[in-house]
């Protein structure tokens, strides 16, 4: 958490540099009291100079705070699409991060809801989400809007006699063009954590 603290002010003192109103036309996000309005998982966010904040005006967690700080900094434009899915370990440089992504988000996700089916397709519509429309071959296969122009996507068959259940997050190619790779780590782990904590989460 103190690394996440750490970017988190240093992405605040790049912000001081640049114009927000000119950024969030740049892609096409709207400009509120000096702020970006930024949406994550269905949920607004605003970004000002003076930080993150939620529109009940609680700020988020610092890696979350950070992953809609490299958004807004990290993009002058809207990337090229490239709707491919791919796995984290599909990204360039995963390799070291790709055991403790599996461990945080599909295994966790897996074994949370094994013989659940039901219970996990409450939680990704609680959570914006909804079903994929591609033809894949999964007992469930949702999508969420994790930020604009970054979709993010759950593959999940439960157990049966045969196979343990199994669990895959997924995303677009065009994702590391939007995002660092310690915020897609995030997402990652983000979407797991809200999954398994949604019966305790406040509905919105």
């Amino acid at each position: 958490m103190e690394l996440f603290d750490h970017t988190y002010k240093d992405h605040l003192i790049e912000l001081a540099e640049i114009n927000l109103a000119e950024r969030a036309q740049a892609l096409k996000l709207e400009i509120r009291s000096d702020s970006i309005v930024i949406p994550f998982f269905g949920r607004q966010h605003l970004i000002s100079k003076q930080g993150v904040i939620d529109f009940d005006g609680k700020a988020p967690t610092p890696a979350v705070a950070t992953v809609l700080l490299n958004y807004a900094l990290r993009n002058t434009g809207i990337p090229p699409a490239n709707p491919e899915k791919i796995s984290f370990r599909d990204f360039k440089g995963a390799g070291p991060l790709v055991v403790s992504f599996a461990n945080n988000t599909n295994h966790l996700i897996a074994s949370t809801f094994a013989g659940r089916l039901e219970a996990l397709e409450a939680a990704c519509r609680g959570l914006c989400g909804e079903p994929g429309v591609d033809v894949v071959s999964a007992d469930l296969f949702m999508k969420f809007q994790a930020l604009p122009g970054v979709p993010q996507y759950l593959s999940f068959n439960d157990r049966d006699d045969d196979l343990p259940a199994q669990s895959h997050l997924l995303f677009q190619r065009s994702a590391e063009n939007y995002l660092n790779l310690k915020s897609l780590f995030v997402l990652g782990t983000y979407l797991a954590g809200s999954l398994i904590k949604f019966p305790s989460r406040e509905r919105r």
